[in-house]
Formats: C-alpha cells, structure tokens, sequence
C-alpha cells in the first residue's frame, strides 16, 4: 500500500482541499480520485514528488 495526497482544484487552479490516502496502485488511487472529484475543477493525485495524474479539466494556463 502506498500513500498518495490527492489535491482538489478550482477552474483557477487553486487548491482548495487536500488529503491523503492510502491505495494499492495508482489506477486504484485515480479511480478513487474520479469518485472524490464530484462538482469540482479537477483532482490531481501525487505520489511523492510524482503527479501521477489528473481527473477532470485539463490545466489551464491563462
């Protein structure tokens, strides 16, 4: 089991809600970060210093 830290994001690319959780793979860890996600922008899930990646919009730069 690994831990990984999931961050909610705004439209803005602003944080606005973090957690860890402890998954066995990171397809497990992405299928629970689509689950998590609900009405937000986007949840980016993070092993370490590894995003390994991203459920929701696209980045946006502007």
């Amino acid at each position: 089991m690994r831990c990984y830290r999931l961050y909610v994001l705004t439209r803005h690319e602003r944080i606005t809600d973090s957690l860890n959780a402890t998954h066995a793979s990171d397809e497990e860890a992405l299928n629970f970060a689509e689950a998590l996600r609900g009405a937000a922008h986007a949840v980016e899930v993070w092993l370490g210093e590894r995003l390994i990646g991203r459920v929701g919009a696209q980045f946006e730069l502007a």
